[in-house]
């Protein structure tokens, strides 16, 4: 009986956990921690209420997580849990934008189940909607190779794992540690591209990136890209609006080695100048 009280328990507190999340409720959900909690992304590392807190407390996406197959081991005062986890946009349509298996580690404190670890991995396979667009054959005339495939299949899976799955580790998997860009207003190399990504993903929390096209020429691979979201934090040195933005951008990847070597783009920001700038009386 004591274990079935256990998995019950146990259950309950997943389910508060996740409502905490979607709520933003940062104060309830560092609660359900241990002193000593653990949350492991893969690519963000947080130990100790105190960061945790802090973690959660930036967490402002507009989203609901699903979560299905919820397998609980209770041993004495710890116990293993197991789950898949969906989430799902609360604006916009309707439709699964990322896909997770979480494993957890908990523990009981003065009587109650606390969550010791958690560690949250994006399902590799998993294609966000949007990413998976582009024909297959959309190869320059006369260039159709399987390196070219290759690179092209690059692109794509940097896309869905970095913008798609919010997964950081993509920059130091797909892109070269010479990695060279030319857009004069992004800081240069990996970590150029890793601040990028933090900036963007704070200022459009619900952001969604689009693969209109992909061709390939040579060492070099072109991507029509459409990049959606709600801006919520600074962007480009204009404050929150909470307008829906669209960015459209044209680029090129040269490649070196099968992996992005060098970067060129042309951005158009018609639609959050339109709809951010100070309008002047």
């Amino acid at each position: 009986m004591s274990d079935t009280l256990d998995r019950l328990e146990i259950h309950e507190l997943f389910s508060r956990y996740y409502t905490a999340v979607d709520a933003h409720d940062a104060t309830g959900w560092t609660a359900l921690w241990t002193e000593d909690g653990v949350f492991d992304s893969g690519h963000f590392h947080f130990e100790g209420k105190q960061q945790l807190h802090g973690f959660m407390s930036q967490h402002n996406a507009q989203t609901r997580h699903l979560v299905t197959n919820v397998f609980v081991e209770v041993q004495g005062e710890r116990a293993t849990a197991q789950n898949y986890m969906l989430v799902v946009p609360t604006t916009g349509k309707a439709e699964v934008i990322a896909s997770a298996h979480c494993r957890s580690e908990l523990r009981k404190v003065e009587g109650r189940w606390k969550l010791a670890r958690h560690i949250y991995r994006p399902d590799p396979s998993f294609v966000p909607p949007g990413i998976a667009k582009p024909a297959e054959n959309e190869v320059a005339p006369g260039t159709s190779t399987s390196e070219q495939a290759r690179n092209k299949e690059v692109v794509r899976r940097a896309t869905a794992q970095l913008w798609g799955q919010r997964d950081v580790t993509a920059i130091d998997s797909y892109f070269s540690p010479e990695y060279v860009q030319h857009n004069p207003s992004a800081p240069p190399g990996r970590e150029g591209v890793k601040g990028f990504f933090r900036m963007l993903t704070t200022a459009l929390p619900d952001l969604v990136v689009t693969l209109d096209h992909l061709y390939a020429e040579g060492d070099r691979v072109f991507a029509f890209m459409t990049w959606r979201g709600t801006h919520r934090a600074p962007l480009f040195d204009i404050p929150a609006s909470l307008q829906p933005v669209t960015i459209r951008t044209a680029e090129i990847f040269r490649f070196e080695r099968g992996l992005m070597a060098e970067h060129w783009d042309t951005v158009d920001f018609a639609d959050v100048m339109a709809k951010l700038s100070p309008r002047k009386a």
